[in-house]
């Protein structure tokens, strides 16, 4: 695990949003991966100067996080061999029901998605933050196959990181790993319940996603387990076209019913892709493409 590009932006990110890092808890103890030419782009785009440090010869990360603004940085793991501040299997609840200690920011920087148990790891996550703090992830979404048990996508924070369970989401992007910073790009992701779409990104290179999560208040008592905003939707529409007596049979599928099987086959098929088409059009039209000098913007939709 690294902080490279896209970590950095996202905890310069929060902290320019006016969130404290004071004490700040990385999941997994974090080495750096940032190149000069990264160091360059942070600055042209939030104006944070961490050029003339070779920090890839520090190792951890912990200098770093202080410069941007932390003043005690401590680390979570499942074992101490990199020498983390705290030991805890993120698959289990906590030993007596609560976190350690809780903290201004939890940054997970590649973590999560290698916890097999990853309700119970975030859920775990969650707690560790306090009212007021934020929680800050970034995890392969795309283009990373075999890289850890899971692609976290987008879905699962906006159904997951509600005021139901204590938090309300800043902002969910998608990030590029580009041959250079400058031709990264960059997208601000909607929450799919309110556009009406998924999310669907054409991936060129492998993809990251950035998630800044605001604590507003402790809960104690965890909501049932979410469902995908889509087939929520279905669900609920099913039950109101039943109340009111609606068919459950469309005048498509009745059409379809009487054709010949050797011309309704072919024409389901055609009639699917179209329909893919279409979804594939309206949710990259609610996908807001940022200018790569704006970086995370927080006015963003």
């Amino acid at each position: 695990m690294a902080v490279g590009l896209w970590e950095t932006s996202l905890v310069i990110h929060a902290r320019q949003s006016g969130m404290r890092l004071d004490d700040f808890l990385m999941l997994g103890r974090q080495s750096l991966a940032l190149t000069p030419a990264m160091l360059e782009h942070l600055f042209t785009c939030y104006g944070t100067d961490l050029r003339g440090v070779d920090w890839n010869a520090k190792k951890w990360a912990e200098p770093l996080f202080e410069k941007i603004g932390a003043v005690q940085v401590d680390s979570l793991d499942y074992s101490d061999y990199e020498g983390a501040s705290y030991i805890h299997d993120m698959n289990q609840p906590w030993p007596d029901g609560k976190p350690p200690r809780q903290f201004d920011a939890v940054f997970d920087g590649g973590t999560l998605e290698h916890v097999f148990n990853l309700p119970q790891a975030l859920l775990n996550a969650m707690s560790l933050v306090k009212p007021g703090g934020c929680l800050l992830s970034v995890s392969p979404v795309d283009g990373w196959l075999g890289h850890g048990f899971y692609q976290p996508q987008p879905e699962l924070f906006f159904r997951f990181l509600t005021p139901e369970r204590g938090f309300r989401l800043r902002g969910v992007w998608l990030a590029e790993f580009g041959p250079a910073p400058a031709k990264s790009r960059l997208y601000h992701i909607k929450d799919p319940a309110q556009s009406g779409c998924r999310p669907l990104v054409p991936a060129r290179r492998p993809l990251a996603m950035l998630v800044f999560a605001e604590k507003t208040s402790e809960v104690f008592d965890s909501p049932a387990w979410p469902g995908q905003s889509n087939y929520t939707a279905m669900w609920q529409q099913a039950t109101v076209d039943q109340a009111k007596g609606k068919g459950a049979v469309s005048l498509k599928k009745a059409l379809l019913a009487c054709v010949p099987e050797v011309v309704s086959r072919p024409l389901k098929s055609w009639l699917i892709r179209r329909k893919h088409a279409r979804l594939a059009r309206a949710s990259w039209e609610q996908v807001a493409r940022l200018d790569t000098a704006t970086a995370l913007d927080s006015s963003a939709p």
